[in-house]
């Protein structure tokens, strides 16, 4: 079952000692069920999954390297170079009286802070992340891997003794740094591992303060204070059962168990502490954080296998999750309005109103739309008597679709009316009249029959004093093949293009693909597996040249993927989205519009590889989104290929 809510989110793994295949097995669910970060957190033994996480490491590579080590060779005995006490003479006094070889921990608890060194930990978390991003180092560059190189922005925690506060890495605040010691510092489980010295502080596990690291987000998210969405948050929680064994039998077993309720205890103060945030609890049975002697394969595989579980019963039961958490929730500007109305769209299952002056959101919804009829919803437009040129285009694509379009004098609301009969009924209405950045400033609020009946039924009445007819009608419309002719000719009508050479090819979907710009629009990213999943399921092949058939003989080219080659690399021009799902969803391969031969130069001198660009739900205008761009410069393909009034 694949996620509809948060194939963009932000992930954050919490810390459980040796249960990191717990984190695997969570990994590989969430990313089966289409879920992609855009951030990470983590600490303690989540710090270790998520770091290979942001280096690129897939699901099966952390799995197999979790399931393959053996985490006992990477305890060692403590050192006394790393021991951060700087007076030793009361305790060699006191060290006489204790008995070496029955009491050897305690002894190295006073004496060196911890039972082991954490010194292996960090040279195992090296190696692996070597692996994962020295192929992609340029030439001659080594040591270790750094926050700046890693593919998804990350955050480690740990906790500074000295000060009593969290201490932070994350490509904003130590670019420079070595992740593998940020995990080292994060992975120093109290009295287990020895305490890392580190000029004048002192750092241990991250859980001590911090075990649910995602309050590292709050200065990102306080900056976004000018939009009201905030990406999702997924916390990886991981839950112990109580063990049957209540008390220690020594002080030995007394300092484990200390070290065990240090990790897990710190998430309890911090769940009531955080808000907007979805937890997925996985049970990892009696297994606690320093139970290394309880680690083995078939003990691996049963986290695993909970992690996993977990993550599929959250994904199946995320609708009723999310309209929880949907409540009073306000959506700011242009692209996060388009989100929430996708979502809508996809959940109504059989009619809906629209209400208002204009129908431009056609444009960026129209795959959306035309699924929504094709699978049988109904879809009712009202709008004032007096039309406007520039909304004639849309009265056109809507009645091709098939839906009713109703003039009146006087508009009953302004947004969508979801189900209006239905005890599932919702409306996602505009709450903003007036502004000089609608795109930017208009805000829009979804209502539910659950929470907002009185609104509800306020809607109501005004869609009954209408007396529309909501019956079904039939809408025939289909996918078929388009011409390379047909579409080339189209093409020639952008001015650059007038003597490009054309061609289609197959190409490698990888980092020989630029794109100008860091980021694409979640809803677009949403919108286009809908439509892939739509084409796949109707029979026709989602890599070739398509059109739509609408009614009446119409029809409408789905755009492909177009790049200008200059030299050996390729530069998107249209088709960011489409080429983000093809690279998060592993295709190798892509048959796309190669143009050569181009008059003008790129609109923007800025490319990043593929595998840079980010998926984000806020709002972003053009100048945000193509930085450095020329308009003058800017391919008007959706114009050339979609004319109005239509070419024969």
């Amino acid at each position: 079952m694949e996620t509809s809510y948060f194939s963009h989110c932000w992930g954050v793994f919490e810390g459980g000692g040796v249960r990191g295949a717990a984190h695997a097995g969570a990994y590989q669910a969430a990313k089966d069920s289409g879920v992609q970060f855009e951030r990470l957190a983590g600490t303690s033994a989540g710090s270790i999954v998520a770091s290979l996480i942001a280096a690129g490491g897939s699901p099966e590579y952390i799995s197999k390297i979790l399931n393959e080590t053996d985490l006992n060779c990477l305890l060692s005995p403590a050192k006394e170079i790393d021991a951060i006490y700087k007076n030793n003479h009361t305790l060699l006094g006191l060290a006489k009286y204790i008995p070496i070889k029955k009491f050897k921990p305690i002894k190295d608890i006073i004496f060196y802070s911890g039972v082991h060194s954490s010194s292996k930990l960090q040279d195992w978390v090296e190696e692996k992340l070597r692996e994962l991003v020295q192929p992609e180092r340029e030439k001659g560059i080594s040591g270790k891997v750094l926050f700046k190189e890693l593919k998804i922005p990350l955050h480690l925690v740990a906790t500074n003794l000295s000060n009593g506060l969290p201490q932070i890495w994350s490509i904003e605040s130590t670019p420079e740094e070595s992740v593998s010691y940020a995990v080292r510092c994060s992975c120093s489980i109290p009295f287990f591992f020895q305490a890392i010295s580190e000029k004048n502080s002192i750092l241990v596990d991250g859980g001590v303060v911090s075990n649910l690291p995602s309050f590292v987000f709050s200065k990102l998210l306080e900056g976004m204070s000018s939009y009201t969405k905030r990406p999702n948050i997924i916390n990886f929680r991981l839950v112990q059962e109580s063990s049957s064994e209540q008390k220690p039998n020594n002080i030995i077993e007394y300092f484990e168990k200390l070290s065990n309720a240090v990790v897990s205890g710190a998430t309890e103060v911090q769940k009531t502490l955080q808000t907007s945030i979805y937890n997925i609890l996985i049970d990892t049975g009696e297994i606690g954080s320093t139970d290394f002697a309880k680690i083995t394969s078939e003990s691996k595989s049963m986290l695993y296998r909970a992690g996993g579980d977990a993550v599929r019963e959250f994904i199946a039961n995320e609708r009723a999750l999310i309209k929880q958490g949907n409540q009073n929730a306000v959506s700011q500007g242009f692209d996060e309005k388009m989100l929430l109305l996708m979502q809508q769209i996809r959940d109504c299952h059989d009619n809906f109103i629209f209400s208002g002056v204009s129908f431009s959101w056609l444009d960026f919804l129209f795959p959306t739309i035309f699924i929504a009829l094709k699978r049988g919803i109904q879809v009712k437009c009202l709008t004032l008597n007096k039309i406007e040129e520039k909304e004639e285009r849309f009265h056109y694509l809507l009645d091709k679709l098939g839906v009713e379009i109703v003039c009146l004098d006087k508009l009953p609301f302004n947004g969508f009316f979801f189900s209006p009969f239905e005890e599932h009924s919702t409306a996602v209405l505009t709450t903003t009249k007036d502004s000089n950045d609608i795109y930017r400033d208009e805000k829009v609020k979804i209502y539910s029959y659950y929470s907002d009946a009185p609104i509800i039924d306020l809607l109501r009445e005004k869609i009954d004093s209408l007396s529309l007819n909501l019956e079904k009608k039939l809408n025939v419309l289909t996918y078929t093949q388009c011409s390379d002719m047909e579409f080339f000719t189209r093409l020639r009508n952008v001015r650059q293009y007038k003597r490009a050479k054309f061609t289609i090819e197959r190409l490698d979907v990888s980092d020989q693909i630029y794109t100008m710009s860091d980021s694409v629009k979640e809803y677009k990213v949403s919108q286009i597996k809908s439509l892939m999943d739509d084409i796949t399921k109707s029979g026709a092949d989602i890599q070739e040249l398509l059109k739509v058939q609408l009614n009446d003989g119409a029809t409408s080219i789905i755009t492909p993927p177009i790049l200008e080659k200059i030299h050996d690399k390729y530069y998107v021009i249209e088709g960011n989205a489409r080429l983000f799902y093809y690279y998060t969803k592993g295709i190798k391969t892509i048959k796309a519009v190669i143009i050569e031969d181009v008059y003008d130069a790129l609109p923007s001198p800025r490319s990043n590889p593929l595998s840079k660009l980010r998926i984000t739900s806020l709002t972003q205008t053009f100048a945000q989104n193509y930085q450095q761009s020329d308009k003058s410069k800017f391919r008007h393909i959706e114009k050339a290929v979609h004319p109005y009034p239509p070419e024969d």
